[in-house]
């Protein structure tokens, strides 16, 4: 008889906790995804010193503004990651978009040849109720 009641407490136990930690995951996706469907930020080497830094943004609706708002472009100087320019995103310089769901460009970037760079890229996305951004640190090239 012990045997049983201990199984079935451990039963209810178990059961209980994956229960907690469905709802604890539910919450944190609805939170990070009220802007954001997805995204993914990368940065590629197009030779001579050109880096392109791209994006893919897919939001929940339509929005007012989405895509990069801004870039940080860093360099590798004796083992250290340095800051070396910032750009604001427009929609004139392709890094932002209006009044849609999704955003998918890229940011060509003059860096030096040989040198070892990547970004900083914040996505945004914007509409009526709000709007939410995240930061992005992309992968090391070598220009």
């Amino acid at each position: 008889m012990k045997r049983i009641i201990r199984f079935v407490l451990i039963c209810v136990s178990v059961v209980t906790m994956l229960f907690t930690l469905a709802f604890a995951v539910d919450n944190i996706f609805i939170r990070s995804s009220e802007y954001f469907r997805g995204y993914r930020v990368w940065t590629s080497s197009n030779g001579n010193g050109m880096i392109e830094i791209c994006a893919d943004i897919k939001a929940t609706g339509q929005m007012t503004r989405i895509g990069m708002d801004e870039i940080e472009i860093q360099c590798l100087s004796s083992g250290k990651w340095q800051t070396i320019d910032t750009i604001s995103g427009t929609t004139r310089n392709g890094m932002l978009e209006s009044n849609t769901s999704s955003y998918s460009g890229s940011y060509e970037y003059d860096g030096s040849s040989g040198k070892t760079y990547r970004a900083v890229v914040t996505v945004y996305a914007k509409n009526g109720s709000g709007s939410d951004s995240v930061s992005v640190t992309t992968n090391a090239v070598i220009a």
